[in-house]
């Protein structure tokens, strides 16, 4: 993906010269950078960070230079920036590690692993009877 000479190459460049996997901005820091300010939606929307690359030329930006927003705080008009690639920003978005036995690539099959803890006896029979049809016991 090609950012070209857009007005926020300057974000593309900063964001590439980083060496961490993390970069924690505020919109007046991002706006510092670029020598102009964002346009209202980004200070409204949340959906303006995205990282769906159809959003904005912005998002194009970061995404170019390989980073994704993480942690947008609208009311603290702060976000971070993580690193694409990286174990933690592939977490974060819910992406299990890839398979070739998937036509896409990403086995979905335990995305979810460890978010739920069950405790005590599951298979023991309990006393209460559901009634399916008036959705009550």
């Amino acid at each position: 993906m090609t950012v070209s000479a857009s007005k926020y190459s300057r974000l593309t460049a900063f964001l590439k010269a980083q060496t961490l996997r993390e970069c924690r901005l505020s919109f007046q820091q991002i706006e510092d950078l670029l020598g102009f300010p964002l346009p209202s939606s980004a200070r409204t929307h949340r959906a303006w960070w995205s990282n769906n690359p159809a959003n904005n030329v912005m998002t194009k930006a970061w995404l170019a230079a390989g980073w994704e927003t993480e942690r947008v705080d609208m009311g603290g008009e702060v976000l971070v920036f993580v690193r694409r690639g990286t174990a933690e920003s592939s977490a974060r978005a819910g992406v299990a590690a890839t398979s070739e036995h998937s036509p896409t690539g990403i086995n979905v099959f335990g995305a979810l692993k460890g978010t739920i803890k069950v405790t005590g006896d599951i298979l023991a029979p309990i006393d209460v009877t559901w009634n399916a049809e008036e959705g009550r016991s």
